[in-house]
C-alpha cells in the first residue's frame, strides 16, 4: 500500500489540535453517530480515529496533502488525507460504487478499515496506535523497511493522545466502546488484497462418506398369518425305537400277542 503521506507532513497541520472531542461531537451529532459506527463496525477505539483525523487535517474536509490540488487528486485530501489508490481500495472492499474523501463519516470509516486491513496483512493489532499510524503514514513497505525516529516519536506521542481521547469520551457517556457486550452494527467485512507473490492453495479433497448399510425390506407373510405374529417352526414328531423280532430261543417279549381261537363248527348228519 502506498503511504499516505509525504514526509513533509510530520510536522501535522498549522491548526492546533482540538482537546475536548466531547464537545466537538455535541456540536456536530451527525460526526458523533459516525464515529460510533465505524468504532463499532472496525473495532477500533472512537479515540483513536478522533486522532487521525484530527492529526491528518484538523477535521478539514478539504485539507490538501503536497501537491493536492482538489478532491480529485491522487495526493492526499480530504479529512482522513487518504490518497486516490487507497481511498478506491477502501471503496471496493465496503461495497461502495463511490464516495468523496471530503465526507466525514466516510473518512472516519475509512480509518477504522485501515486499521482492520493492516492488522490482517501485518499482524499488527488494531488497538496498538503507535504501529498502526506509523503504517498509515508510511505505507505497508515503509513501516516494513523501518521508520525514522521523529516518526516513530509522533506516533508515540499521540497514541498517548488517543487514550486520553477515550477516557475523556468515556466519562461524557460516548457509549459504547469497541470490545463491549453490545454486537458490532455490520459485521467484519475485510478481505485483503493478496500479494501477487501469494500461491493459492490447492483444494482439499473432500473425504469419501461411509457406506450405511441398506436394511432389506421384509417379505410379507403367507396367507393366514398376521404380519403381527411370528412364524413358528413346525413342532418335530417324536422319533420312536425300530421294533427288532427276539433271537431264537428267548421268552417271547409282551407285545407278542397269541395266536387268536377259531371256532369249530359242528359237522353235519
Amino acid at each position: 500500500m502506498a503511504g499516505l503521506a509525504f514526509a513533509g507532513l510530520w510536522v501535522g497541520p498549522a491548526v492546533a489540535q482540538t482537546h475536548d472531542m466531547c464537545a466537538l461531537l455535541s456540536r456536530n451529532p451527525d460526526w458523533a453517530e459516525a464515529v460510533r459506527s465505524a468504532s463499532r463496525t472496525w473495532k477500533v477505539s472512537p479515540g483513536s480515529l478522533l486522532t487521525v483525523i484530527d492529526q491528518e487535517s484538523r477535521f478539514n474536509a478539504y485539507a490538501k496533502g503536497a501537491g493536492a490540488v482538489d478532491a480529485n487528486s491522487v495526493r492526499n485530501f480530504g479529512f482522513a488525507q487518504a490518497n486516490l489508490r487507497t481511498w478506491n481500495w477502501f471503496l471496493r472492499e465496503t461495497g461502495r460504487s463511490s464516495g468523496s474523501r471530503s465526507n466525514f463519516a466516510l473518512s472516519v470509516d475509512f480509518v477504522g478499515w485501515h486499521f482492520t486491513t493492516m492488522e490482517a496483512r501485518t499482524g499488527v493489532k488494531r488497538d496498538h496506535f503507535a504501529p498502526q499510524y506509523l503504517i498509515y503514514k508510511l505505507g505497508e513497505g515503509g513501516y516494513r523497511r523501518g521508520a525514522p525516529t521523529y516518526a516513530r516519536r509522533l506516533a508515540n506521542r499521540l497514541e498517548q493522545v488517543a487514550r486520553s481521547h477515550d477516557e475523556e469520551l468515556a466519562a461524557c457517556g460516548f457509549e459504547p466502546k469497541p470490545g463491549s457486550d453490545v454486537e458490532s452494527a455490520k459485521p467484519d467485512r475485510v478481505t485483503p488484497e493478496p500479494s501477487k507473490s501469494a500461491r493459492a492453495l490447492p483444494a482439499e479433497a473432500p473425504k469419501p462418506k461411509p457406506k450405511q448399510a441398506v436394511a432389506k425390506p421384509k417379505s410379507d407373510p403367507p396367507a393366514g398369518q398376521s404380519k403381527s405374529q411370528p412364524k413358528t417352526a413346525p413342532k418335530a414328531k417324536p422319533k420312536t425305537a425300530p421294533r427288532t423280532p427276539p433271537a431264537p430261543n428267548s421268552e417271547k417279549p409282551d407285545w407278542i400277542l397269541p395266536p387268536a381261537k377259531t371256532k369249530k363248527t359242528p359237522k353235519a348228519d
